[in-house]
């Protein structure tokens, strides 16, 4: 049995006589990959919406005020400002307004896309049950962004932000 025991305390002293040296340098390159792969899984994380996502899910479990709700909110009185106004640059705008914070939603929930309508392509109606009529507000926001001298009337733009209007409080954004 002593026999065991000191061959098995060469071969340890063997081996680790030999890595000694090396040893420290090995500890650094396995700390420097470490890193590097996990900066790559928080990257990818980030990027399929994971983290952002579990947030709005910790947001509501714990009541905690959710401070891009706050910002909708505040968004959408000035949004309302420019429709009551009846001027026709602030009701354009008002619509205008209204896609971006549609845009910023979809792009917060994890649809996909370089443009709006590459988003909205992806939404179908058990996410947004007013998507068709979301298509045809986007498609007059468009047409408003190209051509400044469109002519709108104070009902069109009120019946183009209740569309925007509905599909926000549907996903509880505002009252």
């Amino acid at each position: 049995m002593n026999e065991l025991a000191e061959n098995s305390i060469k071969v340890l002293n063997y081996v680790f006589g030999a890595y000694k040296d090396v040893l420290p340098s090995l500890q650094s390159f396995s700390l420097v990959i470490t890193g590097a792969l996990l900066f790559f899984v928080v990257l990818a994380m980030t990027k399929a919406n994971v983290i952002g996502g579990k947030k709005n899910k910790f947001i509501d479990k714990w009541n905690l005020v959710d401070m891009s709700k706050a910002k909708m909110k505040k968004a959408w009185i000035e949004i309302a400002r420019g429709i009551a106004s009846g001027e026709s640059v602030a009701m354009k705008q008002a619509i205008n307004n209204a896609d971006k914070m549609l845009e910023e939603i979809l792009r917060e929930r994890g649809f996909a896309g370089k443009t709006m309508d590459e988003r909205l392509k992806q939404v179908d109606e058990s996410a947004m049950e007013n998507i068709k009529e979301i298509w045809q507000a986007h498609k007059l926001s468009d047409r408003i962004k190209k051509d400044p001298s469109l002519k709108i009337t104070k009902e069109e733009a009120s019946n183009i932000v209740f569309i925007y209007r509905k599909a926000f409080k549907d996903h509880g954004l505002i009252d």
